[in-house]
C-alpha cells in the first residue's frame, strides 16, 4: 500500500492534520496527535521482541489496532524510539537520584513511564498534551495504577496564557523539576520555561 511519502505533496496532510486528498489510507497519520499512536505502536513492537531493550506492557493497548498498523507500515522509526526510550529512562533515573521531585512531560502522547518505571511514590509527574488525547489516555488507563502521583493537563501548548498558568502552578509547588519536550530532555532546576 502506498504511504504518504509515495504520493505527491498535494495528496499529503497539512501540518494541523486536515485531509487534503480523498485517498487517505488507513495507515496514514491524519492528525498530528496520531503520532502518539504511532510512537506507542513502535514501543509495543519493541516490547514484543524477545531481546527488547525495555518492556512497556501498556503500549500496544494504547496504540490500538490503528497505531500498530501505522507502526508496522513505518518500521524504520521503531529503532529510534526504542533507543530514545532507553536514554530518556536513564535521564529520568539520574535526575531522580539527584533530587528532582517533579517531572514535566510536554507533548506526553501515550507515554507510560509512570506505570512501567520504578519511580518513588513521592514523585509528581505532569503530562501535558492536546485535550482530546489526554481525555482518551485517562479513559484507557483508568484501571491502571501509576508508581507516583500523576497529573494530566489537556492544553494547546501554543496558548501562551494557558501555558503560563500551568507552568506557574507547577513551579509554585515543586522544588526541583525535570522536563521532557517530545523526546528532548533537559533538567529544569536551572530555568523556568518561557511561556
Amino acid at each position: 500500500m502506498a504511504t504518504s511519502r509515495d504520493r505527491p505533496a498535494t495528496a499529503r496532510h497539512s501540518a494541523v492534520g486536515a485531509d487534503t486528498h480523498s485517498d487517505v489510507g488507513d495507515e496514514d497519520i491524519q492528525h498530528t496527535s496520531e503520532s502518539a499512536l504511532l510512537t506507542a505502536g513502535w514501543r509495543g513492537m519493541e516490547s514484543s521482541r524477545p531481546d527488547a531493550l525495555f518492556h512497556d506492557p501498556l503500549a500496544a493497548g494504547l496504540a490500538g489496532e490503528r497505531g500498530l498498523r501505522i507502526a508496522r507500515t513505518l518500521p524504520d522509526g521503531a529503532w529510534v524510539v526504542a533507543i530514545r526510550t532507553v536514554l530518556i529512562d536513564g535521564f529520568i533515573g539520574s535526575a531522580i537520584s539527584s533530587g528532582i521531585d517533579t517531572v514535566i512531560n510536554l507533548g506526553a502522547g501515550m507515554d507510560t513511564r509512570p506505570y512501567r518505571m520504578d519511580l518513588p511514590a513521592a514523585l509528581h509527574w505532569v503530562e501535558v498534551d492536546h485535550r482530546s488525547l489526554i481525555e482518551g489516555k485517562d479513559a484507557q488507563l483508568s484501571t491502571e495504577v501509576p508508581a507516583c502521583s500523576i497529573e494530566r493537563v489537556g492544553l494547546d501548548l501554543a496558548d501562551h496564557v494557558a501555558r503560563r498558568e500551568v507552568f506557574d502552578r507547577i513551579w509554585a509547588r515543586s522544588r526541583e523539576r525535570w522536563s521532557s519536550r517530545k523526546g528532548c530532555s533537559v533538567p529544569s532546576t536551572w530555568t523556568r520555561p518561557e511561556a
